[in-house]
């Protein structure tokens, strides 16, 4: 399953959920017909409504009709199927992807797998363990090449980026 969404809380007492999208594709959440709600327990439901208010996504699931229900599901991920999810055009790729991706520099010296994806305001950092913990700008100008099929980053070493 792929978590598309995080219920951050209640809204109203209809049992809408303001949900924090936890994806770029944030106008998919209106195309969905239902999806996986993953907490306690993981169960699907179908979407009845979607809407934004204040510049917050509102979702009113089936089933969840009191504020009190919608209250029991605060911290759950809204997920999909890997087959429900977008299709990305070329050279682009899901952050969760790269987790665990080998990484390279263009000498070709290995450096790591990726451990994590910091998400930050100007860039994403990507942390890499290896001999030692490294913290990588998600910049076109550092990530060179991300190779789906081999699981493999290519990435340019600017000066001092390893004195960190």
């Amino acid at each position: 399953m792929i978590a598309i969404g995080k219920i951050v809380r209640a809204h109203g007492i209809k049992g809408e959920v303001v949900v924090n999208p936890l994806t770029d594709f944030v106008d998919r959440f209106e195309d969905l017909e239902s999806a996986f709600l993953e907490g306690r327990a993981t169960a699907r439901y179908t979407i009845r409504e979607v809407r934004y208010h204040k510049r917050q996504l509102l979702i009113l699931f089936e089933g969840i009709d009191t504020r009190n229900l919608a209250e029991d599901h605060i911290g759950e991920f809204v997920s999909i199927t890997k087959d429900e999810m977008v299709d990305l055009p070329d050279q682009t790729f899901f952050l969760f992807d790269v987790i665990g991706m080998k990484v390279y520099t263009e000498s070709g010296e290995y450096l790591g797998e990726i451990a994590e994806i910091i998400e930050m305001p100007a860039n994403d950092l990507w942390r890499v363990e290896g001999e030692r913990s490294i913290l990588l700008p998600a910049s076109e100008n550092v990530i060179l090449n991300v190779d789906k099929e081999e699981r493999k980053v290519t990435v340019r070493i600017i000066e001092g980026l390893l004195d960190l």
